[in-house]
């Protein structure tokens, strides 16, 4: 409607259509959210076998994630790493949706001039030679969860109330998407949380290791 008023000021009328963009790109990722929710609740999703590098997953993590710290106006800095190993088989892309959605929620939900920090270590040796146990580390120095809100973090459409209407504002879907794709994934999630002063998520993952083909 309002590009209709101000269709002969051009000005005007690109503003209007970021605007649009932001708004599609929000409902398209409320959208997916919901139909990936459907799936895990349903049985119904289906992790790859796939043999992958795990350094592409953290630059691509990084290249979307760090815009999106600038904009926040938040200290995103480089994923620390202590590995073995780098070539891996299991699901890139899910997998790529943990580490966007918590770290993603550690910008998000941070304060200005606030910080997030990531690590990857691999942290379990076995007799079982192909497997490899990762655990992810995001510290953010955010708002923070209540305790009332962290009893049910993990419901779908969950969200502190005082956040509900602000510039905070999500889904409610991020978490629970995440809980239910780590353990199908058959690994764990563990966060400490404090109002006010931030949160650390602890993600540990098993991914069987690839060697990768020489020349």
């Amino acid at each position: 409607s309002l590009i209709r008023h101000d269709a002969g000021n051009k000005a005007k009328v690109i503003e209007y259509a970021e605007k649009i963009d932001i708004s599609s790109q929000h409902l398209l990722g409320i959208i997916n959210d919901v139909l990936d929710m459907n799936k895990l609740e349903s049985g119904q999703i289906q992790l790859s076998e796939d043999s992958f590098d795990l350094q592409d997953i953290l630059n691509e993590v990084m290249s979307i994630l760090t815009v999106q710290a600038k904009k926040k106006n938040v200290c995103f800095y480089p994923i620390q790493t202590q590995l073995m190993h780098w070539h891996l088989i299991g699901s890139p892309l899910h997998l790529r949706q943990i580490l966007l959605n918590i770290m993603g929620n550690a910008i998000k939900y941070n304060k200005e001039g606030g910080s997030v920090t990531t690590s990857v270590t691999e942290t379990e040796s076995t007799s079982d030679f192909n497997r490899v146990m990762l655990e992810f580390i995001c510290q953010d120095t955010g708002i923070g969860m209540s305790k009332d809100f962290q009893e049910h973090m993990f419901e779908p459409f969950a969200q502190e109330k005082e956040m509900m209407q602000t510039v905070y504002s999500g889904t409610g879907l991020g978490l629970p998407i995440v809980k239910k794709i780590v353990e199908v994934m058959q690994g764990t999630i563990d966060y400490t949380s404090e109002k006010g002063k931030g949160t650390t998520f602890v993600i540990r993952l098993p991914f069987q290791n690839w060697q990768k083909p020489q020349g």
